[in-house]
């Protein structure tokens, strides 16, 4: 088999972390990272966006770690993932099924590395065939913004109720602030102009929910890379036709990327 599907691996043995890397990279799986705790885990989705995670349940001594990645992976991405264990009481496997794992594996030493494989086949779309692509979705919690410029600082915009929205990632042409006009602020803007999804939040915190092709360009705006139709480097970027500024700090990085 050649894949080049992308693992995502959190396991907090040594031996097992190893022995899970060398198994799947014998099959051609390309192991974004090996991780063993959340927070660290939770960043390589961010960035990486793997296909497939495969988690241990207990983490050192966070004994629901494993679970708490599942359920993370899943709403904020809708990655699926494998779960592993030494333990298989009632407790930690109701918890488990919570999360709408795709398989539990209980964990031997060493591993099965036939059962392995197929857990992860059956997780994972087969390479032969068409396969829809992974939905990235992003979970915030706002106001949806019909008309962007009449209504965005009005009474009727404090009036309307917040809800949580599954925003897919590709569906978001920029990300602007209004810390300066209001604390805490940010807009989603989609391919429509007068379109926007209202968050009450720091611009920083929403960047750090993001995959790489997202990229800083000012310090109120974050540019979906995928979506930038031209320029005028090292001034502006354009994203269906709409401004995007780039602030003096960012200008290194930006005109790096697009090799100017």
């Amino acid at each position: 088999m050649n894949t080049r599907h992308k693992i995502l691996i959190v396991e907090d043995e040594f031996i097992i972390a190893n022995q899970l890397r060398m198994y799947l990279q014998s099959e051609g799986y390309n192991i974004v990272a090996t991780t063993d705790c959340y927070q660290h885990s939770v960043s390589c989705i961010n960035t990486h966006l793997p296909d497939l995670v495969i988690t241990d349940i207990r983490l050192f001594d966070d004994v629901d770690g494993g679970i708490k990645i599942s359920e993370y992976a899943s709403k904020h991405y809708q990655i699926p993932v494998i779960f592993l264990s030494g333990y298989a009481d009632k407790e930690t496997l109701y918890k488990a099924k919570q999360t709408n794992p795709n398989t539990f594996l209980i964990k031997p030493k060493p591993l099965d590395k036939s059962q392995l494989l197929a857990a992860v086949q059956m997780a994972l779309p087969d390479s032969g065939a068409k396969k829809l692509p992974v939905t990235k979705v992003l979970s915030l919690r706002g106001k949806e913004i019909g008309n962007v410029e009449g209504f965005l600082f009005s009474k009727e915009c404090e009036k309307s109720e917040i809800i949580t929205r599954l925003i897919k990632l590709d569906e978001i042409s920029y990300i602007e602030t209004f810390n300066h006009h209001v604390k805490n602020t940010v807009l989603i803007r989609f391919g429509n102009r007068q379109k926007g999804f209202l968050v009450r939040d720091e611009i920083e915190e929403i960047n750090k929910k993001l995959p790489l092709h997202f990229m800083r360009t000012h310090k109120s705006y974050i540019a979906n890379i995928h979506r930038i139709t031209g320029h005028k480097l090292p001034h502006y970027l354009l994203s269906n036709e709409a401004i995007i500024p780039i602030g003096e700090k960012y200008k290194e990085s930006v005109c790096k990327y697009f090799n100017v």
